[in-house]
């Protein structure tokens, strides 16, 4: 793996000094037990290179539903489970009784869970650490932006796991977002959001037979247990991240492992392979797209571009024309230079004033 060297700005090394990773796969894959094992490997082994320290900080969308749901009542929510209906948004049920058999879908608390883990996951990465040239302020201005556009609230340490808070500094930070991530709209919102604060954004697809998922989910104790049915149907509405009709802000930056099955020994090494290919893919922050503007500027320098070239080639092919018929055989026969000479110069008139009016009307 090669180290980080400084290039300056606000990244080194060929990356963003901000990454934020989302996981992806179906309940059961591992996804929560992967991200968790990262964290530790790179807090235990990865966090310093050549001096600089990568920090790490976990943001579990199912850990902020549930406690949003113990907030408004005595029960709390269970594992994430994905509407298959509702591709805009989906939705969780949330535990109303305490019993697996009553199972209610609460939108608004789940709309509020993910607006909550979208807060935090802003917060995390627009919070100062070790401000250069004024970046702070710079993201501090679109994280205001984001939050008029219902985004962003109050940050906070619950629900995130972060070995570093507090301590100044650390050049590096990589974010988790773990949650299902099943749709591809709900990644392009992540995309959306590492594109907004300038981090670079990577996923991490933890791929498993639907069997095997469904194996490690009946494993799972009370409410955090999803119906059968309900991994069905997420499992037949899963759009994975690294086919080749995968959206385009996806085929670049998605790494795929597959989950461990036997124990913390598996876990480990899965998250060391991870690792290594979340690393690699780490890269510079999304590019921000054009505004109308700037799309138009460039859609009348394409046109004068092309204008220009079109002009190029038909002044090179009249040439060839006007000479042509100045050594065809009915010309070359012509006895008096002079009328040849006539002839060429109206010619030539007639060529010039036809790329005039080519440009023109360009």
């Amino acid at each position: 793996m090669d180290d980080l060297n400084d290039i300056g700005g606000d990244g080194i090394g060929g990356r963003a000094r901000m990454c934020l990773l989302n996981m992806c796969g179906l309940p059961g894959a591992g996804k929560s037990t992967i991200a968790r094992a990262l964290a530790a490997h790179l807090n235990d082994n990865g966090t310093k290179r050549d001096g600089i320290n990568i920090r790490v900080s976990v943001v579990s969308f199912d850990d902020i539903e549930k406690q949003l749901a113990m907030q408004s009542s005595s029960s709390p929510s269970p594992q994430h489970q994905e509407d298959a209906e509702g591709r805009s948004g989906g939705g969780h049920p949330t535990v109303t009784t305490g019993s697996s058999a009553n199972l209610v879908y609460d939108a608004a608390l789940w709309r509020a869970a993910r607006k909550e883990a979208f807060s935090r996951l802003t917060a995390l990465l627009t919070e100062d650490d070790e401000d250069k040239e004024g970046k702070r302020w710079e993201r501090a201005a679109q994280a205001e932006e984001a939050t008029e556009e219902g985004m962003i609230g109050s940050d906070t340490n619950t629900g995130t796991s972060d070995g570093y808070r507090g301590v100044r500094g650390r050049r590096y930070h990589l974010v988790i977002a773990d949650d299902n991530f099943y749709y591809a709209s709900m990644r392009y919102q992540v995309h959306q959001l590492a594109r907004r604060v300038s981090a670079a954004h990577v996923q991490l697809y933890v791929e498993v037979a639907l069997e095997t998922a469904h194996l490690r989910n009946a494993l799972r104790i009370g409410t955090d247990r999803v119906p059968r049915d309900a991994l069905d149907r997420m499992a037949a509405a899963m759009e994975p991240p690294n086919l080749p009709t995968s959206r385009l802000f996806e085929r670049t930056r998605t790494a795929v492992v597959v989950a461990a099955v036997a124990g913390d020994n598996d876990t480990a090494a899965v998250a060391v392979s991870a690792w290594e290919r979340v690393y690699a893919l780490w890269g510079v922050p999304p590019p921000i797209p054009a505004t109308e503007e700037e799309r138009e500027a460039q859609r009348l320098a394409g046109s004068a571009a092309n204008a220009t070239n079109a002009v190029h080639a038909l002044d090179i092919r009249s040439r060839k024309v006007l000479s042509e018929c100045m050594t065809a055989p009915g010309m070359a026969a012509t006895t008096d230079p002079k009328e040849r000479g006539r002839a060429s110069r109206d010619l030539n008139a007639a060529r010039k004033a036809m790329l005039d009016a080519v440009r023109e009307a360009g």
